[in-house]
């Protein structure tokens, strides 16, 4: 395979909780290990940055730092050039909203339009948001790979927008995580997930991994 310029999207990418944080650390690492060209675009918190991999921060107000309504109002007050973004994001979570998944996919989708050259879009997609972002993305017309769980596949809309140049890859068998004091207590989530690629060429149209 030749060298691809890969953009790997997260909306918030915590080190060391949460999983998003975990995922873009070693599936980008993983990458450049096979020779290609890896950027994070990921709004606060940050994630660590393994070597070769370049991280592309798509700040928010990241209000969900605190709790504090004294503490957020300063943080949306200090912010300099403040964005329409920023205002809805305030306004939502003012009124009790998470509004984060929302305002980063507006912040990617911009940056994704002014810096057109990736190869390959990589999407973790926030689940509430999956529709408004898979639009945008096949607006985009690059080929790219977006994590959902398997009955995605079963929605009308999923299957109108993609029922041309879409290929999946089903992983054998679901993670399961160990407790950290008591081995034995493994947990593994209810629900499956699949690789949904968009004009990626793959050999096979059902791939199983």
């Amino acid at each position: 395979m030749s060298k691809l310029k890969i953009a790997l999207l997260s909306y918030r990418s915590a080190p060391f909780g949460g999983g998003q944080g975990v995922y873009v650390h070693d599936i980008s690492k993983a990458l450049v290990l096979k020779g290609h060209q890896v950027d994070i675009i990921s709004g606060p918190p940050y994630p660590k940055i393994p070597e070769n991999v370049n991280l592309i921060q798509l700040p928010g107000l990241d209000l969900f730092q605190t709790f504090s309504f004294k503490e957020r109002v300063k943080i949306f007050w200090e912010k300099k050039s403040k964005t329409r973004f920023d205002y809805f994001e305030f306004c939502s979570v003012l009124f009790g909203g998470f509004p984060e998944m929302a305002t980063f996919g507006y912040r990617a989708k911009d940056y994704l339009i002014n810096n057109s050259d990736y190869d390959i879009v990589i999407d973790n997609p926030p689940f509430s948001k999956m529709k408004e972002i898979c639009i945008k993305l096949k607006e985009i017309d690059k080929p790219f790979i977006l994590v959902a769980f398997s009955k995605v596949i079963l929605m009308k809309w999923f299957q109108k927008l993609f029922k041309d140049h879409l290929q999946v890859i089903i992983p054998f068998k679901r993670p399961t995580f160990t407790h950290l004091t008591n081995p034995k207590k493994g947990y593994t989530p209810p629900f499956g997930v699949q690789y949904y690629c968009y004009k990626m060429n793959l050999k096979k149209d059902l791939l199983f991994i």
